[in-house]
């Protein structure tokens, strides 16, 4: 299985249940000691030329596709959920392809579109990917910046972990942070297993990134469902620098 199959395969069983019912067909042929793994799976109709080529950043096949579309199934098409859960303006958005994205939403692409399994919106996968163009364009044509996909996940939180599997041209984390954060990201939102945004900077070991998190208002008091805090964390990973300066915002904002 090639890195990019694998990736969609990871992520298609990890969105909470995405594509059950396409999954009732799934083959898996597994030879000798589980060395060898091919997944198979059956054509996916919903993934139409318009999906390929957003995903793909191709201009010229997007433009064909959208033009070849009647007037009555125009919409439907341009904002159909594939087997994975992505209407082709989230592939253009985790692609990092700005000129696409433009034109699906002067197309009339919903921007929050979000499939009822991961409920990952195409600014949630422009987050991810660190494409700091993308999410502003999304952030200025009315994508929520404080959505919240199914296991919590936040565009600030994604933004700051980042993804295993890059698609498009390299991302900038702090450049998509700041975007976020300007753009009224809410610093203390809880996302995955209720960690903070500031947590998982924490986490990130990025002493960078707490102080400005803890400049934006990030609530140095917040626990998780563990009961503990942004310093417990950073005590608990020997993260001294940030456990210092933790500590040091403690006492002035007290």
């Amino acid at each position: 299985m090639t890195s990019e199959n694998f990736g969609r395969w990871r992520q298609m069983m990890s969105r909470a249940g995405r594509g059950a019912a396409g999954l009732t067909m799934l083959a898996v042929v597994v030879s000798g000691s589980a060395q060898a793994l091919t997944v198979i799976l059956p054509p996916d109709i919903n993934h139409t030329d318009l999906h390929k080529a957003a995903d793909k950043c191709d201009l010229a096949k997007g433009r064909a596709a959208l033009k070849a579309l009647s007037a009555a199934t125009r919409n439907e098409k341009i904002n159909r959920f594939d087997r994975e859960g992505y209407t082709p303006l989230a592939y253009a958005a985790r692609s990092g392809c700005i000129d696409m994205v433009k034109i699906l939403i002067g197309k009339g692409a919903t921007v929050d579109a979000m499939d009822e399994h991961s409920r990952w919106t195409p600014l949630l996968q422009a987050a991810d990917q660190r494409h700091a163009e993308v999410v502003r364009y999304l952030l200025a044509h009315g994508a929520n910046v404080n959505a919240r996909a199914g296991f919590g996940q936040t565009p600030l939180t994604v933004a700051i972990v980042g993804t295993v599997f890059s698609y498009g041209p390299a991302g900038n984390r702090d450049a998509t942070v700041q975007v976020l954060l300007s753009s009224g990201a809410d610093v203390n939102l809880p996302g995955k297993f209720a960690w903070t945004p500031l947590m998982t900077a924490v986490f990130q070991g990025d002493a960078d990134l707490v102080q400005l998190l803890i400049r934006k208002g990030a609530d140095l008091a917040a626990r998780d469902k563990n009961g503990k805090t942004a310093l417990d964390y950073a005590v608990e990973r020997n993260e001294q620098e940030i456990a210092d300066i933790l500590k040091h915002n403690q006492v002035t904002t007290h």
